[in-house]
């Protein structure tokens, strides 16, 4: 089995979209043996690209995902079958950090674009390739590590909302510790 280039996964909340694809892409070429070179040539997609992709360097269009399916010989459905439980899946989270993070924004602790980049995937895609080709990757994964900060107090107010987590001093500090590190990334 090959080793993906992005690394050992993450927990599925903390991929985004194109990673998912990336990685989906990825697996299905391994376990069918099938190259890049193969699957260029098969696919009428570069092989640039297809590296692109897979590094999560591109979002590939609807067009390339089909022609990727079928030079996978595999339907559309089984490359992006996950990626529409995944939307679903996002869509209730940013509800979560929606709800858990508005104390931020209201007492002025994360500022209302960053608010919505972290619950809204369509304004997180735009302001992140924004960020990433106006001041670089330095600032892209400063922002990246704030979207992951954020999501992490978010759910760490709803499982204690919840009664998941003990809702005590150790949760409180928890809290405490989140916020100042989103702090000091904004």
């Amino acid at each position: 089995m090959l080793h993906h280039p992005l690394g050992n996964p993450k927990p599925q909340h903390a991929l985004d979209i194109s990673e998912r694809i990336a990685r989906q892409l990825f697996q299905l070429r391994d376990e069918r043996g099938i190259s890049v070179e193969d699957l260029a040539d098969r696919s009428g997609v570069s092989r640039a690209m297809i590296y692109r992709i897979e590094a999560n360097q591109a979002s590939p269009t609807a067009v390339v995902l089909n022609k990727l399916a079928i030079g996978l010989g595999v339907l559309l459905p089984t490359l992006l079958g996950t990626l529409i439980l995944v939307w679903v899946h996002q869509s209730r989270e940013g509800k979560i950090v929606r709800q858990y993070l508005t104390p931020e924004k209201e007492n002025g602790l994360l500022n209302p674009g960053a608010f919505e980049e972290m619950y809204s995937l369509k304004v997180r895609g735009k302001a992140l390739w924004k960020i990433l080709f106006s001041e670089g990757l330095k600032a892209w994964q400063k922002r990246m590590k704030l979207h992951q900060m954020g999501g992490e107090l978010a759910f760490h107010r709803w499982r204690v909302a919840r009664g998941v987590v003990k809702n005590d001093e150790t949760a409180a500090a928890k809290a405490i510790d989140l916020q100042q590190n989103m702090l000091l990334l904004q």
